[in-house]
């Protein structure tokens, strides 16, 4: 070896402990997908793959932030509708946790969602009851499932009423339009006879069909003493393609005595009668609902009742769970900043707090919830920001897009506030720097209220 030759740089013991981590992990996730593509992977099976892979607690917190990563991105999908992409991502953290039957389930329910825009297609119904069956495999005592599942079976019930009238309607027309013709003559005689004797009949009454109806509504004694609920749109509406009915319910919901981390909604036709379905209002890992704060509804379910007998629906607490933190919430004011000037009519403010910090491999993942007020006269129907990271010399190290307020979501009415939790991912590199978060609005927009 030459005098100006150098020797190849040795590992650190840093280096080589991640290297490590990420050779196990790699060899367990691709034995896993090997396994969950032949057969359900079962808490026994799962519990023994991850001792022979030898997955020590670095691997462990690696592998929940790949999960909570997708479940994230999943998230801001599904808030814009777009259900491809929703359930890719749900697939993806799925894949690494096989036994959350949380994900299963939601992953059940995306495929619901994406199949109601175009008459509930059959392959999507099949694949979320499919879910559903693994989940109860899983944990057969699972109460969402099994309603889930009760749903899901309405469903198909609806649709093999329709394919059996598609399939059978025509030919029983046919036969009747032959019996008709033949017998024409005979039933004209008869109709004459029988119109000069008794005269002639008055024409039956017309009952025009409905494709909407507005609906009443109530809650329990429980759910008005915590909660504020307005209805914006409370109604049962008839898809025109397809002939199916969903309830479209619109709703702004403010607590009154307490903080939540989750809070689960139900619906009844009325106090006595089956579920009509579930209102998931804060998820695990969601920005969670403050007094003062204003969470928003906005969901079309499924339904497969006499829609003539629908006249109200009764809203109650399915579950919930209050906000404890350990210490006191500090939030931090934020400077209102723009790419381009405000319309007049439009002033916010925003604060901001720190959640958590989840370290990677080569990135970190910082946490916050942000928390906006409307304190102008008009409703917004869009407001976009920008989350800059930058360092100390304003050098911008991360730029993300977030609708806060979307064009299909209810508008974001003055003197109210709502929060969403923002997820800012970080270069190791970068995170070394001092930095700080920069939230610039690049649009807003007024909107009245429908």
């Amino acid at each position: 070896m030459g005098e100006d030759e150098q020797k190849p740089e040795k590992e650190t013991p840093e280096e080589q402990r991640r290297n490590e981590t990420d050779t196990k992990l790699n060899s367990f996730l691709r034995e896993l997908t090997k396994r969950e593509k032949s057969h359900l992977v079962h808490p026994g099976e799962f519990a023994a793959l991850k001792q022979e892979f030898q997955l020590g607690i670095a691997e462990e917190e690696k592998l929940q932030m790949l999960i909570e990563r997708h479940i994230s991105r999943a998230g801001e999908y599904k808030r814009t509708e777009r259900w491809d992409n929703a359930i890719l991502e749900t697939e993806r953290a799925l894949l690494f946790s096989p036994l959350n039957n949380t994900i299963r389930l939601d992953l059940a329910r995306l495929f619901v969602n994406r199949s109601a825009k175009i008459g509930y297609l059959q392959k999507d119904l099949a694949r979320s009851e499919q879910e559903v069956n693994k989940a109860l495999t899983l944990e057969p005592g699972n109460k969402k499932a099994k309603e889930f599942l009760r749903e899901l079976r309405r469903l198909k019930k609806m649709r093999q009423g329709r394919s059996y009238n598609t399939k059978y309607v025509p030919l029983l027309l046919l036969f009747f339009l032959i019996i008709g013709v033949v017998l024409y003559p005979q039933i004209r005689r008869y109709f004459h006879f029988y119109q000069a004797k008794e005269g002639p009949s008055p024409p039956p009454p017309e009952a025009p069909p409905w494709t909407e109806k507005k609906l009443e509504h109530g809650t329990s004694r429980e759910m008005a003493k915590d909660f504020n609920i307005s209805l914006v749109e409370n109604s049962l509406k008839k898809d025109d393609d397809t002939g199916l009915y969903s309830l479209d319910i619109k709703a702004r919901i403010q607590p009154l005595n307490e903080d939540y981390s989750l809070l689960d909604l139900e619906m009844f036709a009325d106090e006595s009668t089956a579920s009509l379905g579930i209102l998931s209002l804060i998820a695990p890992g969601e920005a969670p609902l403050r007094r003062g704060e204003t969470g928003l509804i906005d969901r079309k379910i499924p339904f497969s009742g006499n829609p003539e007998t629908l006249k109200s629906v009764y809203f109650t607490v399915k579950e919930a769970q209050k906000l404890r933190e350990e210490a006191k919430v500090q939030w931090e004011e934020e400077e209102i900043l723009s790419l381009h000037p405000l319309p007049r009519n439009i002033f916010l403010s925003m604060e901001s707090r720190f959640v958590q910090e989840i370290e990677g491999y080569d990135k970190n993942y910082l946490f916050y919830d942000l928390r906006v007020r409307n304190k102008g006269l008009a409703p917004l129907g869009i407001l976009d920001l920008q989350l800059q990271w930058r360092d100390k010399a304003h050098n911008i190290l991360s730029n993300q897009a977030l609708n806060f307020v979307e064009n299909q979501a209810l508008p974001f009415m003055p003197a109210s506030k709502q929060s969403r939790r923002l997820m800012i991912s970080l270069n190791k590199q970068d995170r070394l720097k001092k930095g700080k978060l920069y939230i610039i609005i690049s649009k807003a927009k007024e909107e009245k209220e429908q």
